[in-house]
């Protein structure tokens, strides 16, 4: 056992009453001492390993400290417990779906500009509906990874269903009806809009899926109000008011044994090459997180239909500017410097933002994204920029950049959900990967509350209320 945890990847630290009693090489490396010896009898309180990492990292030339993730399991012996500590260096997975994130970025902005002049809309469409399966499986894989972050807001659930419907039909083919219908006015929730279109996406797939000969979709939304015992039929759920969304299909259907496996991750009934499993996995886990529930009634060859429950909301959503789902792509004015050291993202997105009427200064990163800044004369209206680069991060380079244009709003994307949470808390964010309606909405939102002017870094400017 203990060769076994000398060899491990992973850091190893076990404590006792507040001191080190054991490591192992990988966590004293990650401390930043030369031996596991040097760190026996040490408090444990003194011990800072990000901080130390961070220095390691940025010493070696690489991007930024490493992400780590810890656990700590307690046992209990003796008068004082053994408490172990396990450190990962996760930085290569999530640095590969930051890389895979800009990639469908650029892809999901090209096939959106594609959609809307090309003659060939049948090979746009295949490309577009690539790219959404590329941004499912990354979105899926955060999630289970914990690094995929909800942005609630109030919405109408059937809001969500017609801002999809353009979308859907084209996916489910001509053989394939699709119905949607609002049993209820009173569908506002509190959820991610773009997290609760993934798990509609993800139920309509499975439906096409499972009527290759053609049929019907139904996508209905309502309200209900669940008592004492029907509350107990839905693990997780109270008594009280709930807004519901039904997808029922007239396929294939299910048994028994395949519908009580139906949310396990990697289940498949499907082919090789068909299908990852991971859909109805994400399902769950999203309307989980967002307090609801979900239920699944089917039997073979009578179809199948899929229900979930979410707390209603007693908001008013006229009232509420969030209400709209996506906005589409307007005419916009002004100057826009946007910094993204990924070639595709950034050309792409500067291509899009031209045609909608900005003027964009490009930079490849945050020094020069200052520079340009200190060279131009007029305003400045807003600052895009990836939160992650080499050299100077996007959070010092918005900072210097309203040092010199107070006027300057900003909007960070990023593919890192995690870092951008700790590096840009409170900022307005979007994130990789997106399409030109969500960037379009995106900048209208930062553009269009702009506050009163004021001097950066100061007592009420933009830079003190968004950021740390």
């Amino acid at each position: 056992m203990e060769a076994a945890a000398h060899d491990c990847p992973h850091g190893l630290m076990i404590e006792q009453a507040g001191h080190v009693v054991y490591a192992n090489p990988a966590y004293a490396r990650l401390a930043g001492f030369s031996t596991p010896l040097s760190l026996i009898g040490k408090p444990v309180e003194a011990l800072s390993i990000p901080a130390k990492a961070a220095r390691k990292s940025r010493a070696g030339g690489n991007e930024g400290p490493p992400e780590l993730d810890t656990i700590r399991l307690e046992f209990r012996r003796g008068s004082y417990p053994l408490v172990l500590h396990v450190v990962r260096d996760v930085s290569d997975r999530r640095r590969l779906a930051h890389d895979f994130n800009n990639v469908l970025t650029a892809i999901t902005l090209y096939s959106d500009l594609l959609l809307e002049r090309t003659q060939r809309r049948r090979e746009a469409e295949e490309i577009h509906l690539a790219a959404q399966r590329g941004t499912a499986i990354v979105r899926q894989l955060l999630t289970f990874a914990r690094q995929q972050p909800l942005a609630p807001r109030l919405v109408s659930l059937f809001a969500i269903v017609s801002s999809m419907r353009g979308m859907l039909e084209p996916l489910l083919g001509e053989n394939i009806e699709l119905i949607t219908r609002s049993e209820g006015d009173h569908d506002a929730v509190y959820v991610d809009p773009a997290q609760m279109q993934q798990v509609i996406l993800n139920l309509v797939m499975n439906a096409r899926d499972a009527m290759p000969e053609g049929g019907q979709v139904r996508i209905s939304t309502g309200a209900c109000t669940l008592h004492a015992r029907a509350a107990q039929r839905h693990p997780g759920l109270h008594p009280g008011e709930y807004a519901t969304l039904t997808v029922s299909d007239t396929g294939c259907g299910m048994d028994e044994q395949v519908r009580k496996r139906l949310f396990e991750p990697f289940f498949t009934t499907k082919r090789v090459g068909e299908g990852v499993g991971l859909g109805m996995s994400m399902v769950y886990g999203i309307v989980s997180q967002s307090g609801g529930a979900v239920s699944v009634s089917s039997k073979p060859g009578k179809g199948t239909r899929v229900t979930i429950h979410l707390p209603c909301s007693t908001a008013d959503l006229a009232a509420d500017a969030a209400g709209a789902v996506i906005a589409q792509p307007g005419i916009g004015t002004g100057t826009v410097v946007l910094a993204e050291d990924d070639a595709a993202v950034r050309s792409s997105v500067a291509h899009l933002l031209t045609e909608t009427g900005y003027r964009v200064l490009q930079a490849r990163d945050g020094q020069q994204a200052v520079r340009l800044a200190r060279a131009h004369t007029g305003n400045i209206d807003l600052f895009i920029s990836d939160v992650v680069m080499p050299g100077m991060c996007g959070c010092d380079a918005v900072r210097q950049v309203q040092q010199l244009h107070p006027e300057t709003r900003a909007l960070f994307i990023t593919g890192y959900p995690a870092k951008a949470n700790t590096a840009a808390a409170g900022a307005k964010l979007l994130y990789k990967p997106f399409s030109r309606a969500m960037l379009a909405e995106k900048v209208r939102e930062v553009l269009d509350h702009r506050p009163s002017a004021a001097v950066a870094g100061g007592p009420g400017s933009p830079m003190e209320r968004e950021l740390p």
